[in-house]
């Protein structure tokens, strides 16, 4: 019976970390790494590269693509079941979402994972998240980017890193994760995709000059206007609830109506966890009659690369980057969100 295969791809992180005189330090391969597991080596073919050892906190927007190029390439292959990325956990879920953005479309588990205690260390939790990352890779029938942490499979594009120091590190922003790991795999949404032998569709192309900007009482609205002399070409306004904004003393009305004029759009996101920027509220419509575009329920930091992304097409004009924005590709907004809007 021929044994499934797996590619594992470094980046570093806590899960190949040493501690040394200054702290930990990503010192340990992918290699290194699936040497200290000799029973998933009976079981699968196990294949490493290294795209960097870093710490997560290091990594750039261009890293990402290089990223996604080489996970292109490797899900690519007709012999290989699925592709694990071990990442650093800090910036984890800005580089998952950004390779599903760019890697769309893929028959096979795109599936990153990490760990809050580095793997040599006792109690680590690195080897189960690992471990479970492999199954997940080879035997799980998925066909989607996801993040395995802590004995859950969740969406990449609808996760938030919560937690420093405990184990269960990672939350989503949906009503459950996508399946839970034991013994077996339970899947608890029916929507996730399946595996096929559909290939995948690779477009890298990004502008990377977008802001995310957290809104907070007595910001002045000045401070868009330096983000716009920064060379920002998008901004990500994470505002309060429903996506509001002051109106009054500080209001950002003219400043957006003023920037999105540029043809500089301004996104509004929400800063809670769960909700969607629903125009309930005169401090939310009036943000978008200036010219604000709603973010729905998208998680900010995910809106932030999406809008990358949508730059990098270089749509022609504001309705049309509007309308890419508020598309869902890879299950980066609620299907029945996108739905209301429209």
């Amino acid at each position: 019976m021929t044994r499934k295969r797996v590619v594992i791809i470094g980046m570093g992180g806590t899960i190949s970390s040493v501690l040394q005189e200054k702290g930990f330090v990503p010192s340990h391969s992918s290699s290194d790494l699936v040497a200290f597991l000799p029973e998933i080596q009976d079981i699968y073919d196990i294949e490493t590269r290294e795209v960097m050892s870093t710490d997560s906190s290091n990594i750039q927007p261009d890293d990402w693509v290089e990223l996604a190029d080489v996970i292109f390439q490797e899900i690519s292959r007709d012999d290989i079941h699925g592709v694990v990325v071990t990442h650093g956990t800090d910036t984890l879920t800005y580089s998952a979402s950004a390779v599903a953005i760019m890697v769309q479309r893929h028959g096979k588990p795109v599936v990153f994972t990490g760990s809050q205690i580095p793997f040599m260390v006792p109690g680590s939790d690195g080897r189960k998240n690992l471990i479970d990352a492999i199954r997940v890779a080879a035997d799980a029938d998925l066909a989607e980017n996801v993040i395995v942490f802590n004995n859950k499979i969740f969406r990449s594009v609808r996760t938030l890193k919560l937690r420093e120091y405990d184990l269960n590190a990672f939350e989503s922003v949906d009503p459950t994760v996508i399946g839970d790991l034991a013994l077996e795999i339970h899947w608890n949404d029916p929507t996730a995709r399946r595996r096929s032998n559909i290939k995948p569709v690779f477009n890298s192309k990004m502008n990377t000059n977008v802001a995310l900007v957290r809104l907070f009482p007595g910001m002045k609205p000045e401070l868009l206007d330096q983000v716009v002399k920064c060379g920002y070409k998008g901004i990500i306004l994470d505002a309060f609830g429903s996506g509001n904004v002051p109106i009054k003393e500080n209001s950002l009305l003219p400043k957006i109506k003023e920037i999105t004029a540029q043809n500089i759009p301004i996104v509004i996101t929400s800063q809670c966890v769960f909700g969607t920027t629903e125009l309930l509220y005169e401090t939310g419509k009036l943000a978008h009659e200036a010219g604000a575009i709603q973010g729905m329920d998208y998680v900010a930091e995910v809106a932030m690369i999406k809008l990358m992304w949508v730059l990098g097409q270089e749509p022609e004009s504001m309705e049309k980057i509007t309308e890419l924005f508020q598309r869902n590709y890879v299950g980066e907004v609620n299907p029945a969100v996108v739905d209301f809007y429209n």
